[in-house]
């Protein structure tokens, strides 16, 4: 432990005179100064919010913060003020006490600019312990007790083991319900808009079916001759079986296919905000909080499939598309595949940047890879580029196996978010945030996402930082403009490997 100075015991002696830190001794007092950090907070930022488990206790250093509770049974999810701290309050503290404890209260920045001391729960459990607690609790209610709220009475969520969208706007039983409409739909039915994207495969268009003129859909056409030359039939099934089976608010929906002599086809829902790489290139990095949005709207999608034992092996910019209310949509399943737990598979794919060690190195990988594709996205979400980027291939695989903790971040990424990156980055698959014993959560629960509204982005209340501008179900303006030409030229495939579309 590093000597402290005698300056910071001061400092925090002054501050602590009705926490729980005034009983402990001169040795542990000092250590415990050595372990505390500093943390500022904007106005109207959520230092704590309510529901999330507990990992951090606080003191008020400067400035002052609400309380706030979220009323039992509100749907709008309305908050009650409770009362206000200031200077040398503090608050946190009982939601440390026990494994798995929720915050029972929301605490909001107040002033301009609140500066908060904030000790871990490794070094409050360790250095001040539940003997010291209860001492300095005797005679005193806790902090949850001081705001009358009773335990069993207060507003708690918790992420389900199968799917965390029960409550969401549009339910799994109704997106099941909504694609038995399209049962009946043939390809002749749909009239195209405008072409949104095309490559060597073929192209995605906006279309909209004849008799509704409001609704749109992105229809994705695939050259089934292009397919077979290239060896890509169990990729488009396997994106196709996959999305069949997803019903997740952050995955693109496929409602159903189709087929004729030249192309395969997917009818899917339309994400009129654009790729998320647009974006990021326009703007060339993304603001801390707006990574946060952006990497949490990936997790719950990765939560979703990896609970059903698919990888993505895609993850990156080019495959998140936002939706018109600005939340983030996974999109391209054509190099995901069942793993199943336990097992592993040798196939090479992704895009190099993103490629984690065990699939360079041909050491078998499974949903793993994903989490660490997740660090890197979120790095090039806050800096504008991967951590490992070269023009060479070779040379990317080389500086990846040199590890995350060979890069030099910017100044300007914060610890907390550094941190994440390198948990999610680990070189062993088995040492990665997110695929240990308490899963994706141990990614939600990461300092990073301290005060982060879980429960608002997945009923999807939380307003996006950014919302893009979109008049109507028909407004493309988020893609570029492509030539729209009817293409006759492509080659006839009869093999019938497509017999199941």
């Amino acid at each position: 432990m590093v000597k402290v100075g005698k300056s910071k015991i001061t400092e925090l002696k002054k501050l602590v005179k009705d926490t729980p830190l005034k009983h402990l001794s001169p040795r542990k007092f000092a250590k415990i100064a050595d372990a505390v950090n500093e943390e500022e907070f904007q106005k109207g930022t959520y230092i704590i919010r309510q529901g999330e488990i507990g990992k951090t206790f606080y003191i008020v250093k400067e400035g002052e913060v609400n309380v706030t509770q979220i009323k039992n049974g509100s749907a709008l999810r309305e908050e009650v003020l409770i009362r206000t701290l200031k200077k040398g309050s503090f608050f946190g503290e009982k939601a440390l006490q026990r494994d798995g404890d929720k915050r029972t209260a929301n605490i909001i920045a107040l002033s301009e600019k609140v500066v908060c001391l904030t000790l871990d729960k490794k070094y409050f459990v360790h250095l001040i312990g539940d003997a010291a607690y209860t001492l300095w609790k005797v005679g005193r209610p806790s902090f949850s007790e001081r705001l009358d709220i009773p335990v069993n009475q207060s507003h708690r969520f918790s992420f389900s083991s199968v799917t965390p969208f029960s409550t969401n706007s549009s339910p799994m039983e109704v997106r099941k319900s909504r694609r038995k409409t399209f049962e009946p739909l043939s390809i002749k039915d749909l009239h195209s808009i405008k072409v949104l994207g095309q490559g060597s495969f073929g192209r995605v268009e906006l279309v909209r079916i004849y008799q509704d003129k409001k609704t749109t859909y992105a229809l994705k056409s695939l050259r089934k001759a292009h397919i077979v030359e290239n060896d890509e039939q169990e990729h488009v099934y396997s994106e196709k079986n996959i999305l069949l089976k997803c019903h997740c608010p952050f995955i693109v929906e496929l409602y159903r296919t189709f087929k004729n002599s030249k192309y395969v086809y997917m009818l899917m829902e339309a994400c009129l905000g654009g790729e998320l790489w647009t974006r990021l290139r326009e703007e060339k990095q993304f603001s801390d909080s707006r990574s946060k949005f952006y990497t949490a709207c990936v997790v719950e999608a990765l939560d979703y499939i990896h609970q059903r034992n698919i990888a993505h092996r895609d993850i990156k910019p080019e495959n998140l598309l936002l939706d018109s209310n600005g939340y983030v949509k996974l999109v391209d399943f054509g190099y995901a595949k069942t793993i199943e737990l336990g097992e592993r598979t040798w196939t090479f794919c992704g895009t190099p940047q993103y490629i984690a060690p065990e699939v360079v190195w041909n050491q078998g990988h499974d949903t793993a890879a994903d989490l660490w594709a997740l660090g890197i996205l979120t790095f090039e979400l806050l800096t504008g580029v991967p951590p490992f980027n070269s023009n060479s291939e070779s040379k990317i695989y080389i500086k990846a196996s040199k590890g995350i903790g060979a890069v030099e971040f910017p100044n300007y990424v914060k610890s907390p978010a550094k941190d994440i990156i390198r948990r999610l980055c680990r070189d062993k698959p088995s040492h990665r945030l997110g695929n240990m014993k308490n899963g994706i959560n141990d990614i939600r629960e990461h300092k990073w996402f301290t005060g982060f509204d879980w429960t608002g982005l997945q009923t999807r209340q939380l307003r996006a930082e950014y919302v893009p501008e979109v008049k109507d179900s028909h407004d493309t303006q988020h893609f570029d403009d492509f030539e729209f030409t009817r293409d006759d030229s492509a080659q006839s495939e009869h093999s019938g490997w497509d017999k199941d579309f």
